[in-house]
């Protein structure tokens, strides 16, 4: 159990990534952007800081904090730019914040990346588990996808 060990050891930047990604998952982003912000005080040069980058951009897609998202994932696939995960939360993002022809843009980068995945994303698969939070992804992937999404101008 992740809090367990965070209890064991309350400034494991590993397991206070594990906590953070949890909490976001199950519709705790704001909690999770303040663990990622520990993280990246207790380890600002480690390795693999673009899963922080990435971990900052889904959390703060689910706290609808969109314009900070993007930059989180943008500095992510500056680091690494094949981050799956760090594509689909810039595109969804992008839609947030309004920037339509953008994340158009970035959705046909990122499908070109990894078509089954985003096929999935917008069949409503998603690594969220709050409804609220599944769905917006999911109506976000398909504002940016070619398929049109009528009425959608009121949803973002």
């Amino acid at each position: 159990d992740s809090r367990r060990a965070h209890e064991g050891n309350p400034n494991d930047p590993f397991i206070l990534f594990v906590l953070a990604h949890i909490e976001v998952r199950m519709g705790e982003p704001e909690r999770a952007l303040e663990r990622a912000e520990l993280v990246l005080r207790l380890n600002p040069r480690g390795e693999g800081l673009h899963n922080i980058y990435n971990l900052f951009a889904f959390a703060s897609f689910a706290a609808s904090k969109y314009t900070q998202g993007i930059e989180w994932a943008t500095r992510a696939l500056h680091d690494r730019p094949g981050l799956v995960q760090a594509h689909s939360n810039l595109v969804t993002c992008l839609v947030g914040a309004g920037e339509i022809d953008r994340a158009k843009t970035a959705f046909a980068t990122a499908t070109a990346l990894a078509p089954d995945y985003f096929r999935a994303r917008l069949q409503g698969n998603s690594l969220y588990r709050r409804p609220q939070d599944r769905e917006r992804q999911t109506i976000f992937l398909q504002i940016a996808s070619p398929m049109p999404v009528p009425g959608y101008s009121a949803l973002v």
